[in-house]
């Protein structure tokens, strides 16, 4: 899916998410009971957007290793909901600098049907990465 099939498809329907972690990352519920709850409460189009691999150690961020099983399990439950509901596959990509985003080769080459892009990690003046959805605590150092 392009950009211009998303715009397409939200001018006939607001019953749409382009936006939700998975058990992949920082998310909580299967992608299954998700994509349950998201058709049993209407939904049209619903989008995975787990927290891609990122080049720097984060707890909430999907390993590289999973991309394949994610992937997988995106693939099964667009077959499920296959004229029901349109499951659609993406990562949020972290930018974090002109060499690691969603630009890169590494996420391009991906079989996804969109790329959603963030900035979750700012720098320091010393270079210490944080996180911008961590806890105050951990800015209050800073």
């Amino acid at each position: 899916m392009d950009v211009t099939d998303i715009t397409e498809s939200i001018k006939n329907t607001n019953r749409y998410n382009f936006h939700s972690h998975t058990e992949f990352c920082d998310g909580h519920a299967p992608m299954a009971t998700m994509a349950e709850a998201a058709a049993g409460d209407g939904f049209e189009i619903w989008g995975f957007t787990p927290h891609s691999p990122i080049c720097l150690d984060s707890p909430c961020n999907m390993k590289s290793g999973d991309i394949g099983t994610y992937l997988e399990k995106a693939a099964e439950l667009k077959d499920r909901y296959d004229g029901s509901m349109k499951i659609l596959s993406s990562l949020e990509i972290d930018y974090i600098s002109h060499d690691f985003g969603p630009h890169i080769d590494y996420f391009q080459n991906m079989q996804l049907d969109y790329r959603l892009a963030s900035v979750h990690f700012v720098p320091t003046q010393d270079g210490v990465w944080l996180d911008c959805d961590g806890k105050f605590e951990r800015f209050s150092r800073y």
